[in-house]
């Protein structure tokens, strides 16, 4: 039986903004983490003109990474009739206790994705990427009127 992926039924433009938002997403958190040895949350949006941003949190004093990816999806919801896509970029720890890069990607309501990129940290602080990218579906945030946790 052929496998399908999530690219047979999306229009190429979208997986084109989906794909450009992933290379923003990690290497922005990879240059953070070789940098500092940290990652704050972050969002990366395409907008309507299909112009790239990066958003930051802007409020140092705020450190917990949940506090932080909610105030980035409500900040998003609110401009979201500008925008076609979206990734927001946060730290999480694997099944396997393995450190990773999770990409929360949007494409409106059409898509919804989470893709991870588990790492390590090697002595000389340099990033190691310690296996593939591994992709899941996930609900909605910023393409959503829930409450945002």
């Amino acid at each position: 039986m052929p496998t399908t992926s999530w690219r047979d039924n999306v229009a190429q433009q979208d997986q084109d903004d989906l794909d450009e938002l992933l290379d923003i997403c990690l290497d922005n958190a990879t240059t953070q983490l070789s940098n500092s040895g940290t990652m704050r949350p972050f969002a990366a949006t395409v907008d309507t003109a299909g112009e790239k941003s990066l958003i930051a949190h802007g409020d140092d004093s705020v450190t917990d990474s949940n506090t932080i990816c909610a105030d980035l999806i409500t900040r998003l919801r609110g401009r979201r009739d500008r925008l076609r896509a979206t990734g927001l970029t946060f730290g999480v720890r694997l099944d396997d206790g393995q450190s990773a890069i999770r990409v929360n990607l949007e494409h409106g309501t059409t898509i919804s994705m989470a893709v991870d990129m588990p790492f390590t940290t090697r002595w000389n602080g340099k990033l190691k990427a310690t296996g593939d990218l591994s992709l899941a579906a996930a609900a909605p945030n910023v393409w959503s009127d829930e409450p945002v946790d």
